[in-house]
């Protein structure tokens, strides 16, 4: 089945690559949005245009891949002898498209820092315009192509448009460095120290995206009969778009200001560009269908085989596509006509909710990607401790989604057309060991809000012992499970373990809800009456009603339809993004320590116990030397309320001496 691989096996890989970038994409997008609610109109709707377009992108290769993978599984004359579907031709023009708004951008960066050079630009613009007419040139001659593994016939077209890309991406980096380092003081002063790192950030997005352009491009050239290049096109779109918002984000952290807050952005300053109208450097100062069965396929499945018999055999292209469709292929085609009505399978609600689960759950790791770099680079002073946690998480994660990968695969591009490899539905030990490791990093969440609850609690031993009690019940029983799993005949046969399932997800959800329940009963009683820890209460409360209300949702939706549905795998799909729930709600705990004290930085500083009372259940990193000694005193409402009282007595008393 080498054909398979590098054709349906690329794109597939490809395809959940581009989930993955897709969800730090997705990160980006509300990082800028709350980081800055001032900025100006124009860039919110850019922001939020280039992430639509990336969506709708996103939509197009996952209907693109499901078409060819699951809705024609048992079809592969749909890739020999079938159209191109045009979802997957119109994303070569969205992609195209996300990437000229993004490198016009950065043309107007050009623009501004070269003091207004129309040659340079101009040349840049004309590179943009060519390489978007190119792209919309390719589309129109592919919408005439009679198959998919025609795309060959258009290396011309592709490989001049492909071209123009890394091309344009050294004229902006090379055109940016050249005018950044003609506006350096000499000095080794803030000003100085901003214009190198501008032009290391534009080396390095000019690279990044050249080097994607570039693969891409040999790709389709050296092996043109596969389709490697498609997974490595996937991604550029969106490469371009994460670019431009981490240019947007890293405005003030470039600048050596380090705030989660956006000051006013109005005004003549332009904050994207990084110049002032005049051209210099600002300073670094205070600135402001119908469902398909497989059954309903047999007499095209029949007519496939004398299809291939009769026509594919004869066929031209028959040398490069001979292990696509294999003789014993048939003949599971033609023994499962006898076996298909007895059960209530189809490919859709086995293969298919399987493939949308793992495409979800890759957008949930690029999050889990994108909030652990978040955490190491934010807080490089936090205890090894909690780096090593954050660190096991992520690799747990990364084993899961590994797991599920080679699930998928199996089943989908391995035994490609092989119906009967899917109605017997062998267990694969990806798919028993992914129950493990996604409840093994449940645990260790669970175990972690746990010992916040302990904090919050005043060390309270029974609330906290009941959840933990309740956390590890359900890893053992998912451990159980596991062992049972691996004895079952077939993938169908999990439902024969339904008891043990049930409790399993039920003890997970009773999880949730009393963790949330405990946490928020336990913060209200630390109101003081004022008004700034009051409003931390409030956040905390409703952060944690959230977290757990989104896993809880999750697992209870998890548990209906492996209750209610029999012979499917809606129930995976859903449990497949689950662990990662939990990952991502860890991680935003540590990531948001201090913003959501209203601090708001980036950087370490001191704090004092007044706020470390509100300790969120870590070691807070952002604590002064004098205060880790005394991390987990916190004083009681009516206790703070009197110091306060003294210290305002205090400092009255300090003016009166003054005056």
């Amino acid at each position: 089945m080498g054909y398979v691989d590098s054709t349906l096996g690329a794109v597939f890989v490809g395809f959940n690559i581009s989930c993955v970038v897709f969800g730090v994409l997705t990160t980006q997008a509300y990082v800028y949005f709350q980081r800055f609610p001032l900025d100006r109109l124009p860039y919110k709707i850019l922001v939020a245009s280039l992430w639509c377009l990336e969506l709708l992108d996103q939509v197009f290769i996952a209907y693109s891949v499901y078409f060819y993978a699951i809705k024609n599984f048992a079809n592969p004359l749909v890739i020999l002898r079938g159209k191109i579907i045009w979802t997957l031709i119109i994303q070569i023009m969205m992609g195209n498209l996300v990437g000229t708004i993004v490198k016009c951008c950065f043309a107007m960066r050009v623009w501004r820092f070269s003091k207004h050079n129309i040659y340079i630009t101009g040349a840049i613009m004309i590179m943009i315009l060519v390489q978007f007419g190119l792209a919309i040139l390719y589309c129109v001659e592919a919408f005439r192509l009679t198959s998919l593994i025609d795309v060959s016939h258009l290396r011309l077209t592709a490989s001049l448009a492909l071209s123009a890309g890394p091309v344009t991406d050294i004229l902006i980096a090379a055109a940016l460095c050249y005018f950044l380092r003609k506006l350096r003081t000499g000095h080794r002063n803030r000003a100085d120290t901003l214009v190198r790192s501008l032009s290391i950030y534009a080396i390095n997005t000019g690279a990044l995206t050249g080097a994607i352009s570039s693969l891409t491009l040999i790709l389709y050239n050296a092996q043109p009969d596969a389709f490697y290049f498609m997974a490595s096109y996937f991604t550029l779109g969106k490469l371009y778009a994460i670019s431009f918002l981490a240019a947007l984000n890293t405005r003030k952290v470039v600048r050596g200001k380090g705030t989660d807050q956006e000051g006013d952005t109005s005004g003549t300053r332009n904050t994207f560009f990084l110049v002032t109208n005049n051209g210099r450097v600002p300073r670094t100062t205070e600135y402001t269908n119908h469902t398909k069965s497989v059954e309903i396929d047999i007499h095209q499945e029949v007519s496939v085989v004398r299809d291939v018999e009769e026509d594919l055999y004869t066929s031209p292209k028959f040398h490069r596509s001979s292990s696509l469709l294999r003789p014993p292929t048939f003949l599971c085609i033609q023994t499962a006509v006898t076996l298909l009505p007895m059960v209530d399978v189809t490919i859709d609600n086995t293969l298919g909710a399987c493939f949308i689960g793992f495409a979800v759950a890759c957008g949930l790791y690029g999050i889990v990607a994108s909030q652990t770099f978040s955490y190491f680079r934010n807080y490089p002073g936090d205890k090894n401790l909690y780096k090593a946690l954050v660190l096991f998480i992520f690799l747990l994660e990364t084993a899961d989604q590994c797991f599920i990968g080679h699930l998928v695969y199996f089943y989908a591009i391995t035994n490609y057309a092989d119906v009967l490899v899917l109605l017997s539905a062998k267990t694969t030990w990806s798919f028993i060991l992914q129950l493990t490791v996604g409840a093994v990093a449940g645990c260790i969440v669970k175990t972690y809000f746990a010992f916040r609850v302990w904090r919050f609690s005043h060390r309270n031993y029974w609330i906290t012992g009941l959840i933990l009690l309740l956390a590890f019940g359900q890893l053992g029983l998912a451990l159980a499970f596991t062992v049972k799993a691996f004895k079952l005949p077939d993938v169908f046969a999990v439902h024969n373990l339904q008891t043990l399932g049930t409790l399993s997800l039920g003890v997970g959800v009773c999880t949730d809800i009393i963790t949330a329940g405990a946490l928020c009963i336990f913060l209200n009683r630390l109101r003081t009456g004022l008004k700034s820890s009051d409003n931390l209460v409030n956040n905390l409360c409703t952060y944690a009603i959230n977290t757990g209300v989104l896993t809880s949702t999750v697992s209870v939706a998890t548990l209906i339809l492996y209750n209610s549905l029999s012979y499917n795998f809606y129930f995976a799909a859903t449990y497949f993004i689950l662990s990662k729930l939990y990952a991502i709600s860890f991680l935003a705990t540590l990531n948001t320590r201090r913003s959501i004290r209203g601090r708001g930085t980036e950087e370490q500083g001191r704090t004092s116990n007044n706020t470390n009372m509100f300790h969120l259940g870590t070691r807070m990193p952002s604590m002064g030397p004098n205060d880790l000694q005394h991390w987990d005193k916190v004083d009681p409402p009516v206790a703070l309320q009197q110091r306060m009282q003294e210290l305002a007595e205090l400092r009255y008393q300090g003016r009166s001496v003054q005056q």
